[in-house]
């Protein structure tokens, strides 16, 4: 099975004040949670009553509208904190500041495609794995092998692990790259490049953005041991503060449900993502 994993939290600009996080909703809002609401534990949060998800808007995974968060990953928040009998607070901020206000204690908890690396497995608690993050290969010819990528324009971004892997395999001049997703989308759209190299999921959205008029496939890319991450096996989690223990249990065990239920393999194709890589409890 083919396999990679994305860096955004530490590759994507100069780390954000807190200040600037964007809190959506009120603190003053009137609670939505039951009386009668039994939590299935019992769990300390950043802010009594409140389950606090700092969120890096990265659609199909996660967003975050009118103070709750939305996406693959939304929903599994969402029910967490109905699980624990807790209201929901989304902050929309970038992906540093997602890591800062985690480090700070300002968060209780992030999700939208973090995956596990040392310096993550120290810093947080980490969830089992939510879904498998396949690295995809959009095209108008359907390539999805590296020696079909072999002296095309080929696109990426410079957040992700594999970049220098798929620069030495096919030559860096061959490889451009850039700062955004969306810029290597509208390249590949226009022409511009043959070729581009997304998370699947990602281009997944761009392509249902704007209905595909372009006709781009997207493949997941075939294994090779030219890029060490398409022979891996690592999975995106849910990142919790150091310490939470308690809330990392919990998050295990309504993820569990999430998954065996199926209802994360249909989230995952409404979005136009694979069953690769789902993955059921």
């Amino acid at each position: 099975m083919k396999r990679i994993t994305r860096t955004f939290g530490l590759a994507l600009g100069a780390v954000v004040s807190l200040s600037a996080l964007a809190a959506c909703g009120s603190d003053d809002a009137a609670s939505t949670v039951a009386d009668d609401c039994e939590p299935i534990a019992k769990v300390e949060t950043v802010k009594d009553g409140t389950l606090t998800a700092a969120i890096a808007n990265f659609p199909p995974y996660i967003g975050a509208k009118d103070g709750q968060p939305t996406g693959i990953d939304g929903e599994l928040l969402k029910k967490v904190a109905a699980d624990l009998c807790l209201e929901l607070k989304a902050q929309s901020t970038s992906f540093p500041g997602v890591v800062s206000a985690l480090d700070t204690g300002k968060a209780d908890l992030s999700a939208g495609s973090w995956t596990v690396n040392d310096e993550r497995r120290a810093k947080y608690e980490l969830s089992d794995p939510v879904y498998l993050s396949l690295m995809s290969v959009g095209s108008k010819d359907g390539w999805d092998t590296i020696e079909q990528l072999e002296g095309k324009k080929v696109g990426t971004t410079t957040g992700y692990l594999f970049t220098g892997e798929a620069q030495k395999a096919l030559g860096a001049d061959n490889v451009k790259l850039y700062q955004s997703e969306q810029a290597v989308y509208d390249d590949l759209k226009a022409g511009r490049i043959d070729a581009g190299l997304f998370t699947e999921g990602a281009l997944a959205g761009y392509l249902t953005a704007d209905g595909n008029p372009a006709k781009i496939k997207n493949e997941v890319m075939q294994e090779t041991p030219k890029i060490a991450m398409t022979t891996g096996t690592d999975a995106t989690v849910v990142m919790i503060r150091k310490g939470a223990t308690d809330l990392r249990d919990a998050v295990n065990q309504v993820l569990a449900e999430y998954q065996s239920s199926g209802e994360l393999a249909k989230n995952l194709e409404k979005a136009g993502i694979s069953e690769q890589s789902a993955i059921n409890g």
